[in-house]
């Protein structure tokens, strides 16, 4: 079991419209405790890691010229087992539309981009 009760969780939201479904989302969050970044086009080519605030990532020195995604993706950080299942039912108990892309931050895709998560996740749903 993940305990995370002492360490900073993190949401980032990609491509999420002002609206009803994304104040629930956000609520949701928020009533736990937990941080909810909305992540814009200019910084999809920052590391994962440096997005969720880990210590070791520092900002890239890059520009996205045209590195690009439109549809919704959710970037969890830290989240515990028991909270990621809560949230799952919550979009079930709330007929909420679901994300089609979602996913956890692990040792390997902390180093990823968004773009490249993003790409990584296309291409697993398409299996």
């Amino acid at each position: 079991m993940n305990n995370y009760k002492n360490e900073k969780s993190i949401i980032l939201l990609y491509n999420f419209n002002n609206d009803d479904r994304t104040t629930q989302i956000r609520r949701f969050f928020t009533k736990k405790k937990i941080k909810v970044k909305t992540i814009q086009s200019p910084d999809f080519l920052q590391p994962v890691g440096y997005l969720c605030e880990i210590p070791q990532f520092s900002k890239l020195s890059v520009f996205n010229l045209g590195n690009n995604f439109s549809d919704e993706m959710i970037v969890m950080y830290r989240l515990s087992d028991e909270l990621l299942d809560e949230f799952l039912q919550f979009f079930k108990d709330n007929s909420i539309k679901p994300v089609d892309l979602k996913a956890v931050v692990t040792i390997i895709n902390q180093n990823w981009n968004s773009v490249q998560l993003h790409n990584a996740l296309i291409t697993e749903r398409k299996k």
